[in-house]
């Protein structure tokens, strides 16, 4: 029998995510369908595509009602990338506790564990401060930057009023929504009303970005400069040192490197290609020079994660379409790559890792190319299997409706949907994502690939930030000996491994009077 403290092997983080995500949808579709009276299919698709932080639209969100707007946004923050990364920073720290108190008299671990296993706890609660701090800030900063700017600008003020929307639920909705990377908009057109301004499509880059894309570079950086200016400098070269040690989304400097350059050159690359293609077509009709150089870059971000339009895709260049496909086809891939290959130096720095299981399962081979065909194949399967499926389901109009219902369409929509992105090139004149028109049937295909597609950057569990103990790892405490005469101290010393951070507890002391008669 497994002991009480004692973690099943098969409960993985990543299976607990996932039950996590199905979990929040069906709350969300209960709360959604009492609240809007429409069918339950499609409560559960806006629960989903909000839980799964992608954007696709079977509901008019400028439509809902307030109060599931604020359901909506709610769902979105508890799904988001940045939250869901530290639980397993949590799980650790109270695993920690947990073992502690147990095994000892003492109640803070501080003060029983090891000098290294102790600079590790700390920089456990450290990265956990800093993440939170992170989440916060961002969305409370600039949720007042885009209320006031809603207020002072002449232009926004008239624009939100002609719509009946708040300029304080616009700052904190679409706070949430763009740095969460959600792509829901509470205007109808999404967010092409603002193509012709620069400040509010600026701003939704940097919280885009911050969000998602550049979420692990920025955070190494805040750790450098923490460092640089705290006096607990020990702690920050130990996330510097060992990143994911602690922490799915640090990574080290060579890491964070790589992916700064590979979103510069993929964020330039499709932003030079969408001004050389639609410079002069439709999709710009009416736009000035200048804003037209800021809703490229907008939409080059944008397009990758985050499913916000500037502009109306549908019109735009076909090769660029095409394009589009593939850059969101390969938005995860980064930042997944990045946590597969960053593991191998960890691991290999680790005296209790379980080597079997990385020698056993391909998933956990951290070999660079390896994973990246790996990935590719095993989303290749997944997208083909619903393309078929939707095709049979939607057959009639596909075959009645032409353009409007075309397989480009299709594969564009659940591309987005699986890349958690959110862009449609939707259904004429409709503000709903092609998706609206689907059958039951399709729109549940679109439902499990969100879900799946928002797990396809997850570490498993034997990623070294996210481990606990399993049944190898059974922690093993010393009985004490017999009572002995003419003994002035009975010593006890526990062995404990957590994960595998092979954390130990200090040896300490029962001091005990004895007879000696």
């Amino acid at each position: 029998m497994m002991k009480r403290y004692e973690w099943n092997v098969f409960v993985h983080y990543y299976n607990l995510h996932v039950l996590y995500i199905c979990t929040l949808s069906l709350i969300g579709a209960a709360i959604v369908t009492a609240i809007e009276d429409c069918s339950f299919v499609d409560g559960l698709f806006t629960a989903t595509s909000a839980s799964t932080v992608t954007g696709l639209i079977v509901l008019d969100t400028s439509a809902l009602k307030k109060s599931t707007q604020v359901v909506v946004a709610i769902l979105i923050c508890l799904g988001n990338v940045v939250i869901l990364s530290i639980t397993p920073v949590i799980l650790r720290i109270i695993a920690i506790k947990t073992y502690v108190k147990r095994h000892t008299a003492e109640s803070n671990p501080l003060k029983v564990l090891l000098d290294k296993n102790r600079l590790e706890y700390k920089a456990l609660k450290r990265i956990l401060v800093v993440v939170l701090l992170y989440f916060f800030a961002n969305i409370i900063f600039f949720a007042l930057v885009l209320g006031i700017y809603g207020v002072a600008s002449k232009w926004a003020r008239q624009f939100l009023k002609d719509r009946h929307v708040n300029p304080a639920w616009f700052g904190v909705f679409h706070s949430i929504s763009a740095f969460n990377d959600a792509g829901f908009s509470i205007f109808q057109d999404n967010f092409v009303g603002f193509v012709n301004t620069a400040f509010t499509p600026l701003v939704k880059i940097y919280l885009i970005l911050s969000g998602n894309l550049a979420f692990p570079i920025l955070l190494y950086f805040i750790i450098v400069i923490l460092k640089r200016f705290s006096r607990k400098k020990k702690i920050y070269d130990f996330l510097l040192k060992h990143p994911r040690r602690c922490f799915t989304h640090l990574f080290p400097w060579k890491q964070t490197k790589w992916l700064i350059k590979v979103l510069f050159l993929i964020t330039m690359s499709e932003f030079v290609m969408f001004l050389v293609l639609d410079w002069d077509q439709t999709v710009f009709f009416g736009v000035k020079s200048g804003y037209k150089i800021t809703a490229a870059l907008f939409q080059s971000v944008s397009t990758r994660i985050a499913g916000f339009n500037i502009v109306n895709l549908s019109i735009a260049d076909p090769a660029m379409l095409v394009l589009y496909v593939i850059y969101m086809y390969i938005s995860p891939y980064p930042i997944a790559l990045s946590i597969r290959s960053s593991n191998e130096t960890e691991t290999k720095e680790t005296v209790f890792y379980d080597t079997a299981l990385e020698e056993t399962s391909n998933a956990y081979r951290t070999d660079l190319m390896y994973q990246a065909i790996y990935l590719v194949s095993r989303d290749l399967a997944w997208l083909v299997l619903a393309l078929l499926i939707i095709c049979v389901a939607e057959k009639d109009k596909i075959e009645s409706q032409g353009p409007d219902f075309s397989i480009f369409k299709i594969i564009f929509e659940i591309v987005s949907g699986y890349g958690t992105v959110g862009l449609s090139l939707g259904w004429r004149d409709s503000p709903l994502s092609l998706s609206g028109q689907f059958t039951v049937v399709s729109k549940l295909v679109v439902i499990l690939l969100m879900i799946i597609g928002r797990h396809r950057i997850l570490p498993h569990s034997v990623d070294r930030a996210v481990q606990l103990d399993t049944k190898q790892r059974i922690l093993k405490t010393k009985k004490l000996k017999p009572k002995q005469s003419n003994l002035d101290i009975i010593s006890e010393r526990h062995s404990i491994e957590l994960g595998d951070l092979q954390h130990q507890v200090q040896s300490y002391s029962i001091t005990r009077d004895i007879d000696d008669s």
